[in-house]
């Protein structure tokens, strides 16, 4: 099974770590993503002690981590 590793440069460098931010299996197309914080890729802590900052933060680099292996996310239709 072929892999393709996702380490984008607008996250922190977690190869160092033993670990890719995001994985996908070519063959069957499944995808693992690393836990997602609020990190920038300087590894420094963005919004403090403001929840909606650190979610928002948290929620930018998972789809960063998804684009890197081209599982882009879709918005859905509100209605």
């Amino acid at each position: 099974m072929t892999k393709e590793r996702g380490n984008p440069s607008e996250l922190f460098n977690s190869v160092q770590y033993g670990f890719s931010q995001a994985v996908s299996a070519i063959s069957a197309r499944v995808v693992s993503v690393s836990g997602q914080v609020a990190w920038s890729a300087d590894q420094l802590l963005v919004g403090g002690g403001d929840l909606h900052t650190k979610t928002t933060k948290a929620l930018e680099n998972l789809r960063v981590a998804l684009r890197s292996v081209q599982a882009e996310t879709r918005r859905r239709d509100p209605s």
